[in-house]
């Protein structure tokens, strides 16, 4: 069984609103016996649903929202550090 944890920084623009942020994670992903691979989301130390699905905006509660390209970080960063002044794009 393969196991591999990383932190992940995702960045989100409401669609609704035009409010950006971001968030990390930390991602645990790997194969069972079987060869399938799971990944399984954390954000502020608790089981999170993924980031590519049901994210609501903060600031309006808006549902559209788009996900932004990834970054990757190394572990260990606060997920307080995660979280960047709100702004709006454009």
């Amino acid at each position: 069984m393969r196991r591999n944890r990383t932190q992940a920084t995702y960045t989100f623009m409401c669609l609704r609103c035009e409010m950006t942020w971001a968030w990390i994670y930390e991602v645990r992903e790997g194969r069972d016996r079987a060869g399938n691979e799971w990944r399984i989301f954390f954000r502020e130390g608790a089981a999170s649903a993924s980031p590519e699905f049901g994210v609501a905006c903060p600031y309006c509660a808006g549902l559209r929202v788009k996900v932004l390209p990834l970054r990757t970080g190394v572990a260990g960063i606060p997920a307080s550090e995660g979280v960047e002044a709100p702004g709006r794009h454009g």
